[in-house]
């Protein structure tokens, strides 16, 4: 059956907040036959699901209630064909087309290449390949079954990197679960795996991004094959749920290359949670445009940085964790968040301004790497928010403030912060061990209308900003160790009645999407004694830290 993911309130959010009702150029949905979907098709189908009584009129134009009420083609009228009526009616984009079914499934082992264009279902339990790029296209839904594995071909049949991208108008239906995460990987034997064997998931969507004129093609792919962006800011890429993407990032060129898992002017229709981006050549998790929102990220030893944002992206991430590995990111410039505008056009609109909640970023320090870079290296123009955040162990500095036209959305001067949006802060966070002789907080090439320093020092002074000052300050990670995890544990939590306690919420920072959450970090301080659960374990075992 079709899974909706609406809670009531939003559904009824939506309701009050439609668009108005679609004219459909068939009949599905269409009870009353007035060559619309609208609320009272949805009072038919009701009358169906409540009551089993006959629905009004005379039913879908003579079809038969079932053939036109059916919207998510189980064969029967239940609560989902409601559902799925209600978000038509409102103009919400449903997961399959109404009356279209998931489409064939394929058998264990079967080896996708090209293009495909009908609805797909990749089995659980069992191994599908990925063989060269695949773009999924022509408005097609690949449902990935929960329990599935994916294998990237590291050396593909046609030669081209193996890669698996959603084009614009299509989805993606990846729902794992806490007991059957997805897992996309390479097809390398365990300890032969590495950075680069195939190229990740890319989803491409319909959302804004500030390219002149709207859209762009997407990095690492050939040009033309994969545009994206676009005026749809609720538009849906499908979902992305439990699953686990790795061994990715292939390089076509120099600054030219694939990430593990790229979001490409997705929209906030999107669902992403319990995603983690784990061993690539380029960055982990990167954002170019769209307006996404996510929750439960994890981001950990990619050779260059974790978290990337750019080209106007203004979605939304709470709870994520981010942990360099100082044996694959080596050389300078590998950051926990990397964030830019436009890099073409510092001031270019819409201008990146994204929220980022409950972020736990761990840089490379304790494990005796060099210099590789820093917490966040905030640059080219870009706004945003960082809040409630521990930014910890980076060689470089935990902040990097990069030029002018950055530093006029965290200042107006040198004494007083820009309050109006789009403005840039990082607030009611932990700086910790971070720079040379590990009190390094600011630095960068930011000079007007304030210095790195100086809004450094504003933040701190007005935003609940906190330096812990070097080694010998308050450490709000005392269980991270020199050694690169490999099993989950509760080094990530913060210890209780310490200094990650009784923040604001974060909830405030992002109504209506971001949880209720009064602590600094990605987890609740005290871990489990204090009540707090590791989503990292208790969601049913979908993390890895292995490195090859």
């Amino acid at each position: 059956m079709m899974r909706t993911h609406w809670t009531t309130t939003a559904l009824l959010g939506a309701l009050l907040l439609g668009t108005g009702a679609p004219t459909l150029a068939a009949v599905c949905g269409d009870i009353n036959n007035n060559t619309v979907v609208d609320s009272i098709d949805s009072v038919g189908i009701a009358t169906v699901v409540l009551g089993g009584g006959t629905p009004i009129g005379s039913h879908c134009g003579g079809l038969g209630t079932l053939d036109c009420g059916d919207l998510v083609d189980d064969n029967v009228i239940n609560s989902q064909d409601l559902v799925a009526s209600l978000q038509v009616a409102v103009g919400i984009d449903t997961l399959l087309t109404p009356c279209t079914g998931f489409g064939t499934t394929i058998a264990c082992g079967t080896n996708v290449s090209g293009t495909i264009t009908a609805n797909q279902v990749w089995p659980g339990g069992c191994d599908t390949f990925v063989d060269g790029t695949v773009l999924v296209g022509n408005g097609a839904v690949v449902t990935v079954s929960a329990g599935a594995t994916v294998k990237g071909r590291k050396s593909s049949t046609n030669g081209t990197p193996s890669a698996l991208v959603v084009l614009r108008g299509s989805k993606i239906n990846a729902a794992g679960t806490a007991g059957s995460p997805i897992v996309m990987t390479s097809d390398q034997a365990p300890g032969a795996r590495g950075v680069g064997d195939w190229g990740g998931l890319s989803l491409l969507g319909a959302a804004p991004t500030n390219f002149p004129g709207g859209e762009g093609a997407a990095e690492g792919l050939p040009p033309g094959s994969a545009n994206f962006g676009g005026s749809q800011p609720n538009d849906s890429s499908g979902q992305v749920r439990f699953t686990r993407i790795e061994f990715s990032g292939v390089e076509f060129s120099t600054d030219n290359e694939l990430n593990v898992f790229t979001m490409n002017g997705v929209g906030r229709g999107t669902t992403i949670d319990h995603v983690q981006a784990n061993v690539g050549f380029d960055d982990c998790i990167e954002w170019f445009g769209g307006t996404v929102r996510s929750k439960y990220l994890v981001a950990s030893a990619c050779r260059d940085d974790l978290f990337d944002w750019q080209i106007g992206y203004t979605g939304a991430t709470q709870f994520g964790l981010a942990y360099q590995n100082g044996s694959i990111a080596s050389g300078g410039g590998r950051n926990g968040f990397e964030a830019d505008n436009n890099e073409n056009g510092f001031n270019n609109l819409p201008r990146s301004n994204p929220d980022f909640c409950n972020m736990t970023v761990v840089g490379c320090v304790q494990q005796g790497c060099g210099s590789t870079g820093s917490g966040a290296n905030l640059r080219r123009g870009t706004a945003g928010k960082i809040a409630n955040s521990i930014i910890m162990d980076w060689p470089d500095a935990a902040l990097d403030l990069d030029n002018d036209e950055t530093m006029a959305n965290a200042c107006t001067n040198s004494t007083t912060l820009k309050t109006t949006e789009p403005a840039l802060r990082v607030q009611d966070s932990i700086m910790y061990n971070s720079g040379p002789g590990g009190t390094d907080y600011a630095i960068g090439s930011g000079a007007s209308p304030c210095s790195a320093a100086q809004a450094y020092g504003l933040w701190v002074a007005n935003t609940g900003l906190t330096p812990a000052e070097g080694v010998a300050g308050t450490n709000p990670l005392a269980g991270i160790t020199a050694s690169y995890p490999t099993v989950v544990d509760d080094r990530y939590f913060p210890v209780g009645g310490g200094i990650a306690d009784n923040a604001p919420d974060c909830s405030l920072v992002e109504p209506g999407f971001f949880e209720s959450a009064p602590y600094v970090g990605a987890f609740v301080p005290g871990g489990s004694t204090g009540g707090g659960d590791n989503w990292l374990s208790t969601a049913g075992g979908w993390i890895s830290f292995a490195i090859n």
